[in-house]
């Protein structure tokens, strides 16, 4: 017996309610598996493929400009390795080589990390500048840097300099009543 035996349910029109069974999917649960974990080795940490025979070659993605081949080439086995899957993601790779550098970051999902902060953070309406500033000060914590973004503009709007908000916002903890309180005792 179910609890919800006897429960009346409202189905939408034309929903089969017959007893005919549902057709079988075409694929079995290993092929469904094998569908599955066979895009992981990307971002795996450990799972790399076999290194090419010859010299390396940087990472192709659709859409890279020819002379980015130049810049790739320039980086490190590991850093090409963590920025081929980025921008084959559609970063581009001015913005990826840009994360790497500012996070040092070792790994694909530290590194991704950082870039969908900064893209949730923009996705507010903070400037792309802004949002890198606040997420080095406050090593890469997103809400953190959320609140010092919204508290920054929030206090920018009252009229204050910029830089003297920052100031303010960084001796208060990134508190704002005690972020305008610094503020208004040392207006000019």
């Amino acid at each position: 017996m179910s609890a919800l035996d006897g429960v009346e349910f409202k189905l939408p029109k034309g929903f089969p309610t017959g007893p005919e069974p549902l057709p079988t999917p075409e694929l079995s649960v290993p092929a469904c598996r094998e569908l599955l974990l066979g895009s992981l080795p990307l971002l795996g940490p450990h799972a790399c493929p076999p290194p090419p025979e010859g010299p390396p070659q940087p990472p192709s993605a659709p859409g890279l400009h020819p002379d980015s081949a130049g810049l790739l080439s320039a980086l490190s086995r590991e850093e090409q390795d963590l920025i081929g899957p980025v921008v084959a993601l559609g970063y581009p790779l001015h913005r990826a080589m840009g994360a790497l550098q500012k996070t040092g970051c070792r790994s694909p999902s530290q590194f991704l990390g950082y870039l969908g902060a900064c893209d949730r953070l923009q996705g507010l309406g903070f400037p792309e500048g802004q949002v890198e500033e606040a997420m080095e000060m406050f090593q890469f914590q997103e809400l953190q840097a959320a609140e010092f973004l919204r508290l920054w503009e929030q206090l920018s709007d009252m009229g204050f300099e910029q830089d003297r908000v920052k100031a303010a916002l960084l001796v208060a903890g990134n508190h704002g009543e005690q972020a305008l309180e610094e503020l208004v005792a040392c207006a000019p």
